[in-house]
């Protein structure tokens, strides 16, 4: 259960009110993530699939990272992947669909709909458009292709190794994107997701369809330009999915793994003088509360909003410890924002937690 928001806030402004050498809730600690993220695993990356289990903030994650690169000067493409989109509200941009169009200045984002890619790559090999479409759209071979198993993974991850290898031009080989962010499937079938290629290419002998996935599997497997990010919450059921991956990539997936990212870590509360804070205000001779207070929260609420917010942050660095000891990778703590609208500005707020490497990298390479 998380804390109501006009509770922390108020306890925030109580401890900074206070001067409790901490302050409150609302300002969090950058510091927080043991060992930091490793500037060549991201910094030098033009491929990031991010993944984790539904609900863990994949999409903030994915927004917070392009933001991060497009401030160090990259040019970054945002996939989401699937036929509905959330990542244009985060920017308060409009709608994405299967083209690429802004989200910001730098950022470019696309809805990645599996079968709008098999209708293109069908457009490539049959040359009429008119008689694929009338073959896609048809609610027949919808059903049997919705039945057949890995297509829509391998189309998907084609389309993703497509927009990777775009150049600005015939003659400019450069490419038109530094970064390509990928909002990718839930664990479960996110390591389906990613296991078809290697699954593809142990069934087929030859073909165009095993020499067109061998370049797939090549860019996934490629150390200097593909990494797999595993977002997770410092909770028992994000946690154990996020080691289910993280088995999976070192056991058969063999992506190359970067950090893995604990989504929504309590910072620590007030500071030395919160106990001093809260007793002050069972007296009744602590600090009024703001004026423009929409609710009263009495001295007792606030202290057992403390309580609470204690006990929820203990638990959370259990979890966090577990998964420290369990995985050989850098876990970098994302603090919990606590505000009453999520916009733009506070996925900018969140990309300062994971923006480091870029910026370093982009000192590096000047």
């Amino acid at each position: 259960m998380r804390m109501p928001i006009m509770v922390a806030n108020n306890l925030n402004w109580a401890a900074s009110r206070l001067y409790l050498g901490g302050s409150g809730v609302d300002e969090l600690d950058a510091g927080a993530s043991p060992g930091g993220i490793s500037i060549d695993s991201l910094a030098k990356a033009r491929l990031l699939i991010v993944t984790g289990k539904g609900g863990v903030g994949k999409t903030t994650i994915c927004g917070a990272l392009s933001l991060a690169a497009q401030r160090a000067g990259k040019r970054v493409l945002l996939v989401e992947v699937g036929t509905k989109e959330n990542i244009s509200a985060l920017f308060g941009a409009d709608p994405l669909g299967y083209d690429p169009k802004p989200l910001t200045d730098g950022i470019d984002g696309m809805l990645l709909d599996p079968y709008l890619a098999l209708q293109e790559y069908m457009v490539g090999q049959i040359k009429i458009k008119a008689v694929v479409r009338f073959v896609v759209e048809n609610n027949v071979f919808r059903y049997l292709v919705g039945v057949a198993p890995g297509w829509r993974e391998l189309i998907t991850l084609g389309k993703i190794w497509v927009m990777e290898g775009l150049t600005r031009g015939k003659r400019d080989t450069r490419p038109l994107y530094d970064l390509v962010v990928v909002d990718a499937p839930a664990t479960g079938h996110g390591i389906s997701f990613l296991k078809v290629p290697k699954v593809v290419l142990d069934v087929l002998k030859f073909g165009p369809i095993k020499h067109y996935t061998k370049m797939v599997q090549g860019l996934l497997l490629d150390e200097k330009r593909t990494r797999l990010l595993i977002v997770s919450l410092p909770e028992e059921m994000p946690v154990n999915e996020a080691l289910e991956i993280y088995h999976a990539s070192r056991d058969f997936l063999k992506i190359p793994l970067g950090p893995l990212l604990l989504n929504c870590m309590y910072p620590a509360l007030g500071g030395p003088g919160l106990e001093s804070t809260l007793k002050k205000l069972e007296r009744g001779n602590g600090p009024k509360l703001p004026s423009n207070s929409k609710e009263l929260i009495n001295a007792n609420a606030l202290k057992a909003a403390a309580r609470a917010y204690q006990e929820r942050r203990r638990v959370q660095l259990e979890s966090a410890q577990r998964l420290e000891s369990e995985v050989d990778l850098n876990v970098v703590h994302i603090p919990y924002v606590f505000t009453n609208r999520f916009d733009l500005d506070t996925l900018k707020r969140i990309s300062g937690f994971v923006g480091g490497p870029f910026d370093a990298g982009e000192e590096d390479s000047g």
